[in-house]
């Protein structure tokens, strides 16, 4: 089997630039492919579209972290109340 020109991830690069308003036949001249193959992935990957940055998503991952440590905490105290269960 052949090993695929672009990874998953330069493809949803391409995609996303499509859903910035360029056009489908000026990104398959950019990049190389076809009409096909680029109607192909977008209907494969979809909606698959990831954030913008990777600053963005360290800025989730933080963001989750802080709520699941204020859970725990939360938990925590209440396990730790005299006659609570």
């Amino acid at each position: 089997m052949n090993k695929p020109r672009f990874s998953d991830m330069q493809i949803l690069a391409i995609l996303r630039e499509a859903a910035n308003g360029a056009q489908a036949a000026v990104l398959c001249r950019k990049y190389h492919i076809s009409d096909t193959t680029f109607y192909n992935w977008r209907r494969k990957f979809g909606a698959a579209v990831p954030p913008a940055s990777p600053d963005q998503l360290s800025r989730e991952n933080r963001l989750l972290r802080q709520r699941l440590s204020a859970q725990e905490r939360e938990l925590a105290s209440l396990r730790q109340r005299p006659g609570s269960r």
